[in-house]
């Protein structure tokens, strides 16, 4: 996932996958369930240090974001051109979704 460092985004990239013993309710995907994660970029969530935030979005506003964040500046901490910014939303949208490079971008957009 391509790292934002810029406008608050984030101090670093943290990016790490958890192995469930069970299928998770969508109902039971919140913050709750995320502050006992050990993150440590969640180190001072709900206090003056930090504060967190879940939702339930879908990729192409995902997408949407992610391009937004690459173009105004997020991306290795400088704005990149329409088509770099593409790229480097289209990337974190793949590994973020754990999708092969050969998947198709409709469908990649398509996948909840």
């Amino acid at each position: 996932i391509e790292p934002f460092t810029v406008g608050g985004w984030a101090r670093g990239p943290e990016v790490r996958f958890f192995g469930l013993t069970s299928p998770l309710d969508p109902d039971d995907f919140n913050i709750s369930l995320i502050r006992e994660l050990p993150l440590e970029c969640m180190k001072g969530e709900g206090t003056r240090l930090g504060g967190a935030v879940a939702c339930r979005t879908a990729p192409d506003d995902v997408l949407n974001a992610l391009f937004t964040a690459a173009y105004a500046g997020g991306v290795n901490g400088r704005a990149q051109g329409g088509a770099y910014a593409r790229l480097h939303a289209w990337n974190s949208l793949y590994a973020l979704l754990g999708l092969a490079a050969d998947v198709p971008f409709h469908e990649a957009a398509g996948r909840s």
